[in-house]
Order: C-alpha cells, then sequence, then structure tokens
C-alpha cells in the first residue's frame, strides 16, 4: 500500500510497518455476513459494501477516499461492478485487504460449519 493510504487512513509509523506485510487470504476477516445485513450499513456513519464477496467497512475510508464521495454509489451494496468499471490501481486492491472485515454468504446457515462424524463412530448404512 502506498505510503500516503497510510497516511490517509491514520495509520501510525509503527502500524505502517506492520501492515507492510501483505496479509494472506487466510489471514483476512472470514466472518460471514448476509446481503441483508451489508444492507443495514449504508450511512457515513456506517458503510459497508461487498465487492467480489468480500464485505468491507469503509466507514474511515470515505473522507480520505481519492475518487471523492462517489464510493458511497456502493453503500450497502454489492458494489463489485462499481469498483471494477473505475478501472482502480492496484493500491486500491491492496486497501480491499485493510478493509476487510468479513465475506459475504447467502445466509448464516450455509456458513455454518457442518458436524463431522466423530473418528471412532460406526459407518451409517
Amino acid at each position: 500500500m502506498s505510503s500516503w493510504l497510510y497516511t490517509a487512513l491514520g495509520y501510525t509509523d509503527k502500524e505502517k510497518d506492520a501492515r507492510k506485510k501483505a496479509p494472506t487470504k487466510r489471514d483476512l476477516p472470514q466472518t460471514p455476513f448476509t446481503m441483508d445485513e451489508v444492507k443495514q450499513h449504508k450511512s457515513t456513519a456506517s458503510c459497508w459494501i461487498v465487492v467480489e464477496n468480500r464485505v468491507l467497512d469503509i466507514t474511515a475510508y470515505i473522507a480520505s477516499h481519492p475518487g471523492g464521495d462517489i464510493i458511497l454509489d456502493g453503500a450497502g451494496r454489492d458494489a463489485t461492478d462499481l469498483f471494477r468499471d473505475v478501472g482502480h490501481p492496484q493500491d486500491a486492491y491492496d486497501v480491499l485487504d485493510d478493509l476487510q472485515i468479513g465475506v459475504l454468504v447467502k445466509s448464516k446457515a450455509a456458513a455454518a460449519p457442518q458436524p463431522q462424524p466423530h473418528a471412532d463412530a460406526a459407518p451409517q448404512q
């Protein structure tokens, strides 16, 4: 991520250094959210968007977004097409990692881990 972006997001020098290691997909938050939950966050006080099935909390980023308030066009909805149509540079994709709070799921039930049979359990017939 560019140093200007770290500054815009209000990171201290120590936080900047810690974030320079790019997170792997496993390190990114994987909390499941439904679109109904995302839709509840469409104001400048609490603003979430979805980009490529990643749920992003952009609330703190709105003021420093290089494109200005246009980012609010995606508030509370899937903004993947809006994001792609702009032709963002790689730095913008790096910002997604910093803003990700979870992933989009169709339902919470579908996202819940299914119980696995105990290894000693007899096979069902």
